[in-house]
């Protein structure tokens, strides 16, 4: 994606970009491309640039929310092969349980935000023969605390609410049907105390 800087503060000199006041929106992925005839483009070099502001917006999320990061890392994904990106957390572990290949300009989600997941969050994209690496977005994010079992149970009702109602509903109406045929003698049973040989109750003749 090409994107056009404030001249005052991104300058170009002499092939290279100087950024004076460097923006958390500028992290990302760059690639330096040659025009050598009209329309054709080829890609002579790759940068990732990783802004981390003095004061870092906090992004914060309740127990259980899920939430989606940009990881900018597609550019370095199409001109490096076998790239693949994961988010590292405090510098300790990684959030995905699978990696993400560097080409996808998809989000990278979790589903399921744990108090344990608060810290500094790294985009890091990896080259899986060289171990070359790339750092290409940072966010701060802060989850609630885990809430008691109460609180738990009730985020659970109400997330599934539409499932717990559909349910509930099928259970009365199987207890009416039953009741209803059991009246009609259809569930009376046989001699040997079975239900599927009994015999049914012939209809009263009016």
């Amino acid at each position: 994606m090409h994107l056009k800087f404030d001249e005052d503060r991104v300058l170009n000199l002499t092939g290279r970009v100087v950024f004076l006041e460097a923006k958390a929106g500028d992290s990302g992925s760059y690639l330096c491309q040659i025009e050598y005839a009209p329309f054709l483009m080829k890609t002579v070099a790759a940068f990732s640039l990783l802004v981390i502001p003095n004061n870092i917006f906090v992004q914060t999320y309740k127990y259980g929310a899920r939430f989606c990061l940009k990881c900018n890392s597609d550019a370095i994904g199409h001109l490096y092969l076998y790239t693949s990106r994961n988010w590292i957390i405090n510098d300790l572990y990684y959030a995905l349980k699978k990696d993400v290949s560097a080409k996808s300009v998809e989000v990278d989600c979790i589903d399921f935000a744990l108090s344990k997941m608060s810290g500094d969050w790294t985009c890091v994209t990896t080259q899986e023969y060289t171990k070359k690496q790339w750092s290409t977005a940072f966010y701060r994010i802060i989850v609630d605390d885990e809430p008691p079992f109460t609180a738990k149970l009730a985020i659970f009702l109400k997330d599934n609410i539409l499932h717990l109602i559909v349910l509930m509903v099928g259970i009365v109406l199987f207890f009416v049907s039953y009741i209803v045929a059991k009246k009609r003698g259809k569930f009376a049973r046989g001699p040997d105390g079975s239900i599927e040989n009994a015999p049914l109750v012939p209809e009263p003749k009016l």
